[in-house]
């Protein structure tokens, strides 16, 4: 145990030799232990393993002594797999895993957070969890979306065994790794980016949208009141040219879109939140065929820390011309003097939004700074 309190110790480097004070250790011991430790070590010592400095003739041992190229064969003895052995082993794990790692977030997480400890003598807890590297492997391989049980049946054998050990774990590793994820992102959003579902993806759309799938066009003004999108359709379906819609605006939230009359030329598209990977893509394919027509689109969503990172999120990743709709400035000022909103938000909140890199919210992040203020959306319905 002593041997194994080092880098060099665990990782089987340690060279020279290395001295064990035996007196105090005797005082604890009964006549029977003091009488067999004794023995092995006259025997060690006759072996050549140990050298022992006796005192008063053979029956005090004052200091033994070994060579530290003999740990093998005294782990050997005790029945011990030595820590050299199980690091060398999970590092020949992670590194045959590496072989065929295509995604480069995953890579850099073997790399700096599994092989570079493995290194330094430290065998990672994620490692020590049953399944972690296939669950990585399985994230690699994952193309599209895929509903959580069924992915830890695919690739743990147990379809609870993702929730219930490696969640937790891969959400950490991809908040720190994963581009794809943002800061703010709760953590079935985090999932989701990782093609991980809890129930497929469902995306709210109100609006005189006209969608083509199987060579077939839905005119969506049929539904006034709006309709679901779900996977299959975001997968099957496109945004055909020769559109009546001007303006697009995405809601933050569900209440605020279900209050939002239908309106000839308007798209109203519920996100909660941030969308996710198929939602993505097709709202990205839907953006670049209206913004072609002349389509503005807008944002209009809560104004606080999450409501800044939402619009900025889909301003960089989605819509390139977004612009915000009613989380400005006046829009704020009105709803706090009616009272609405709520304050006392901490010193690490306000320097987190201090932070965020948005140049067409600016005048509101410094607004909520000032007035340590926020307003949620659905405000806006009273």
């Amino acid at each position: 145990k002593q041997n194994e309190s080092t880098a060099k110790g665990r990782l089987g480097q340690l060279t020279g030799t290395k001295a064990l004070n035996f007196q105090k250790a005797e005082k604890n011991c009964g006549k029977l232990e003091r009488e067999t430790i004794l023995e092995e070590a006259k025997a060690l010592e006759e072996e050549g393993l140990v050298q022992v400095k006796w005192y008063d003739g053979k029956n005090v041992i004052q200091e033994l002594r070994f060579h530290n190229q003999n740990l093998p064969e005294f782990y050997r003895r005790l029945g011990w797999e030595p820590s050299w052995q199980r690091i060398h082993r999970q590092q020949e794990i992670v590194r045959k895993a590496l072989e065929n790692v295509k995604k480069e977030w995953i890579r850099e997480y073997c790399q700096k957070e599994l092989l570079d400890r493995l290194d330094q003598g430290n065998i990672p807890e994620n490692l020590k969890r049953e399944g972690f590297m296939k669950c990585l492997l399985g994230l690699d391989q994952l193309t599209s979306p895929i509903f959580k049980r069924l992915f830890s049946v695919k690739y743990l054998k147990d379809s609870k065994a993702f929730e219930k050990d490696l969640q937790g774990p891969v959400i950490t590793a991809a908040r720190k790794y994963c581009p794809l994820v943002e800061e703010g992102m709760e953590d079935f959003s985090v999932l989701s980016q990782l093609y991980i579902e809890e129930y497929g993806q469902q995306l709210w759309v109100k609006g005189g949208v006209k969608l083509e799938i199987s060579e077939k066009v839905l005119d969506l003004s049929g539904f006034p009141f709006g309709i679901g999108l779900n996977s299959q359709m975001l997968k099957n379906c496109h945004t055909p040219q020769g559109q009546k819609i001007k303006r697009v605006v995405t809601v933050e939230n569900k209440s605020n879109f279900e209050s939002m009359p239908y309106e000839d030329g308007t798209l109203y598209i519920f996100t909660h939140g941030f969308p996710g990977p198929l939602e993505k893509l097709f709202l990205a394919e839907a953006g670049r065929v209206l913004s072609a027509e002349g389509c503005s689109f807008y944002h209009t969503g809560d104004l606080d820390l999450g409501g800044v990172r939402i619009f900025r999120y889909i301003r960089t990743q989605i819509f390139p011309g977004l612009q915000p709709l009613k989380m400005d400035e006046d829009t704020y000022e009105q709803y706090k003097t009616a009272g609405y909103g709520r304050g006392g938000k901490s010193e690490a909140y306000l320097e987190e939004l201090g932070k965020l890199n948005e140049p067409l919210l600016q005048g509101l992040v410094r607004r909520i700074i000032r007035e340590r203020w926020i307003i949620e959306q659905e405000s806006f319905l009273l």
